[in-house]
């Protein structure tokens, strides 16, 4: 969500809300740390 340069972001496993919203980063852990992904847009 995005209004007047102010950006909100929503962290959440609810596989709903990961359907409903398009424009997501995940973050993926490895064995040598994590990494960010990102997905739709």
């Amino acid at each position: 969500l995005r209004e007047r340069d102010r950006s909100v972001g929503i962290v959440s496993h609810v596989p709903d809300l990961r359907r409903r919203i398009h424009a997501q980063l995940e973050v993926v852990k490895g064995r040598t740390g994590s990494t960010l992904r990102q997905r739709g847009v």
